[in-house]
């Protein structure tokens, strides 16, 4: 963040310009009085200056820093939290939490271990690509009608697709562990497919 003292040290202001190569620019606060500090942006076809441009090498610039931003923010937020062993995997967040504990207890008691990964942030910590390798089954645990975490996991490890499974609960309340048990109870898995 740069208020008008810190603009005074700088030669030049670019608000998507990547200064420290983190993929973060600096920018400055709506009201800064200093000449530097305002800057108009479109939505989209915009230089490092935030000027207008239809430059394909300008445009690839600034969609190349906030690549390197989404990825290195992995190392800022919060990490996975783990739980269980075997090689049956759920993968599970927000709400759904509470859910996947009741069922990873239930199934326990049917002789079904399982693991679970509850994310805490997107996007998807390196960890969690390791945890659906590490996993001869993963069942995505989700209270969204599209299945967009599951969708998520495809896309960032294809070559582990076949076995990423959903389970889909959205009818308005909190989930229960009743969907959870019924996909994984013994005798009534089947086999992932994609």
């Amino acid at each position: 963040m740069l208020d008008k003292e810190a603009l005074k040290q700088v030669e030049s202001f670019g608000r998507y310009k990547d200064v420290d190569g983190d993929g973060i620019p600096y920018r400055t606060l709506p009201g800064t009085h200093h000449p530097k500090a305002p800057y108009f942006t479109r939505g989209s076809g915009h230089t490092e200056a935030a000027t207008y441009t239809e430059d394909a090498d300008e445009y690839r610039v600034v969609l190349d820093r906030l690549k390197r931003k989404i990825t290195g923010s992995t190392a800022h937020t919060p990490k996975p939290v783990f739980a269980g062993e075997g090689d049956i995997g759920l993968i599970h967040f927000g709400s759904t939490s509470f859910a996947v504990d009741e069922a990873r207890d239930a199934l326990a008691k049917e002789g079904l271990r399982t693991r679970s990964c509850r994310l805490r942030a997107l996007p998807l910590h390196p960890e969690v690509l390791e945890f659906v390798r590490s996993c001869r089954t993963v069942y995505v645990v989700e209270q969204n009608r599209d299945g967009q975490l599951t969708d998520i996991l495809k896309l960032a490890v294809p070559d582990c697709i076949a076995r990423i499974r959903s389970i889909l609960e959205y009818g308005g309340l909190p989930m229960s562990a009743t969907p959870v048990v019924q996909a994984l109870s013994v005798g009534k898995r089947e086999p992932a497919h994609v």
